[in-house]
């Protein structure tokens, strides 16, 4: 007689393996679940990657989901953390050959949900002084909810433009593109960032110090667009302090 955690283990296994000989599966209604199994998947990757929803049109967007689906389940009951590989996934299927800027679109929609799901903290405040030359090393860090990516396509632009209510007919300049993501009291922001930026922030969310990731910058840009570029991501309160809760001066 198997007790209730082997039933729910045998019953789990035999939802996702369709393969399977378990006795269970071939039992009156059994496809019910599995079938339910599977909407509850395809439902999970439409609200994860709405933009690509509107690219597509539910109706393709569901049947490439579906097919996701079947090959991968939730590994986790937390639906929202389902379908991570989904951007590469399009990016090896036929429509990443047709479309080649649908998965960078993918990335930056699962960009929006993890810095919305992110941990919150205290943001560096726009007014705080920083003095780049004398910044303490350890002082200065990216915000929990900070994300972003370089993508080899224009999808930065293509993904706010999706963001309007509506919009015209777009031909945007095919090139590689940054794009930052952040929260600020709840509300997710997506923005485009220069080379130079990304490179900053590739050094923070590495860990680097920050006087270490603003040298990083300076390689490749000037001191104007480096104050420019902390300006930008402490409005986007992308910034935290860390071991120094006073002013930085």
């Amino acid at each position: 007689m198997l007790d209730l955690a082997q039933f729910q283990a045998r019953f789990a296994a035999a939802i996702v393996n369709e393969e399977t000989a378990d006795p269970l599966a071939l039992q009156p209604g059994f496809a019910v679940y599995r079938n339910t199994s599977i909407k509850a998947a395809i439902d999970a990757l439409l609200a994860n990657y709405p933009t690509v929803t509107a690219l597509l049109g539910e109706a393709a967007f569901g049947a490439v989901a579906s097919i996701f689906a079947h090959e991968r389940r939730p590994a986790s009951p937390v639906l929202s953390d389902y379908g991570a590989q989904f951007p590469d996934f399009l990016a090896a299927s036929p429509l990443g050959e047709e479309l080649p800027y649908l998965a960078d679109v993918a990335r930056i929609d699962r960009l929006w949900t993890e810095s919305f799901l992110a941990a919150d903290a205290v943001s560096l405040s726009p007014e705080t002084v920083i003095d780049m030359a004398g910044a303490p090393a350890d002082g200065i860090a990216l915000h929990p909810t900070s994300r972003h990516a370089w993508l080899d396509t224009p999808a930065a632009t293509i993904w706010l433009a999706h963001q309007q209510t509506s919009f015209d007919e777009m031909e945007p300049e095919w090139q590689s593109e940054g794009v930052h993501v952040s929260r600020v009291e709840g509300l997710v922001s997506v923005d485009r960032v220069t080379p130079g930026e990304v490179m900053l922030l590739d050094a923070l969310a590495a860990g680097s110090p920050f006087r270490d990731a603003a040298d990083a910058m300076m390689r490749v840009s000037s001191a104007h667009d480096l104050r420019t570029a902390v300006a930008r991501l402490r409005r986007r309160g992308a910034l935290i302090l860390t071991n120094h809760p006073g002013e930085i001066r």
